[in-house]
C-alpha cells in the first residue's frame, strides 16, 4: 500500500507526517506499507526546515535525509491514499491530476476531536508551533491506523502481513480469513516469506501434528500441511501455524 502526504513546501507538514507515519507503523507491515511526502508548490531539493528536524529528533525520528520534492502525476498515479493538510491542496490534486474523490483526503478529519478542519502551517513560526503540528498529526495518524482496516487496499500478500502482524494464525484460519484454499495460499506465503527476511524479520512456522495421535511433524520450516501422520496413519493433520518474528 502506498501512502502520500502532501503539503505546499514539503519542507516542514509532509515530511514531519512521513517521518511519523513510518515510526508509528507497526513492524511487521511496514514492509506492506511505502509512506511518501511531496508538495504542490516544493522547495525543489530543499531539506526539511531546521525546527521540523528538531521537533522529530526529540521523538526517536530522523528527516535529516529529506529532500523535497513536487508533486507530479506519478507519484499520485502510484498512490493508494493520499493525506493533504489543507482543503485547497486536495482541490488542486483533484482538479489536475482527475483523482477519485475517496483517494484524496485531509488529514486534520483523522483528528480524534472532531474539530481540526486541516493542519495549520508551521512554516517561519517557533519551534512552538512545530510541536503542535507535530501533536496534531500524531493525533490524525494514530487515530487513522485504527480507523481504516489493516488490510485496506493492501494486496493478498500485504493482507498476509497484516493479519499475522496481530497474532499467530493456523494455515486454515489465515486461508479462510482471505478467502482461500491452503493450496491457493501456499504460493502467497512463500513470497511473504522472502519479503520479510529481506527486512531482517522471520516467518515463523510451528509445525504439523497429528490430532490421532499427538505426533509432530520435524520439518519446522514447512508450510504445506502433512497429508498423513507417518506414526498412527491417520489423516486428521492440524496444519502449520504461522507468525511474523516468532510472535
Amino acid at each position: 500500500m502506498n501512502i502520500l502526504f502532501v503539503c505546499t513546501g514539503n519542507i516542514c507538514r509532509s515530511p514531519m507526517a512521513e517521518g511519523l507515519m513510518k515510526h508509528m507503523l507497526p513492524p511487521p507491515l511496514r514492509p506492506a506499507v511505502r509512506v511518501a511526502s511531496a508538495g504542490t508548490n516544493a522547495l525543489v531539493g530543499h531539506e526539511a526546515s531546521e525546527n521540523a528536524i528538531r521537533v522529530m529528533e526529540a521523538g526517536g525520528i530522523d528527516i535529516s535525509a529529506h529532500r523535497a520534492r513536487q508533486v507530479n502525476g506519478s507519484m499520485v498515479a502510484e498512490a493508494d491514499l493520499i493525506l493533504v493538510m489543507e482543503p485547497f491542496q486536495r482541490r488542486l490534486i483533484r482538479d489536475q491530476f482527475r483523482t477519485p474523490a475517496s483517494k484524496t483526503e485531509i488529514l486534520a478529519v483523522f483528528h480524534p476531536s472532531g474539530r481540526i478542519k486541516f493542519i495549520e502551517d508551521p512554516y517561519g513560526g517557533p519551534l512552538f508551533a512545530y510541536q503542535a503540528c507535530a501533536r496534531i498529526m500524531s493525533a490524525c495518524i494514530e487515530q487513522l491506523l485504527e480507523e481504516i482496516p489493516a488490510v485496506s487496499g493492501l494486496t493478498v500478500r500485504q493482507q498476509i502481513m497484516a493479519h499475522l502482524a496481530a497474532g499467530p494464525l493456523s494455515l486454515l484460519e489465515l486461508a479462510l480469513k482471505l478467502d482461500l484454499t491452503e493450496k491457493e495460499l501456499l504460493p502467497h506465503l512463500q513470497h511473504v516469506r522472502r519479503t520479510v527476511a529481506r527486512s531482517g524479520g522471520k516467518l515463523a512456522v510451528r509445525p504439523a501434528r497429528c490430532r490421532n495421535c499427538g505426533f509432530r511433524f520435524r520439518k519446522t520450516d514447512s508450510l504445506r500441511k502433512p497429508g498423513r501422520c507417518p506414526q498412527c496413519r491417520q489423516s486428521r493433520i492440524q496444519g502449520p501455524w504461522l507468525s511474523l518474528n516468532g510472535k
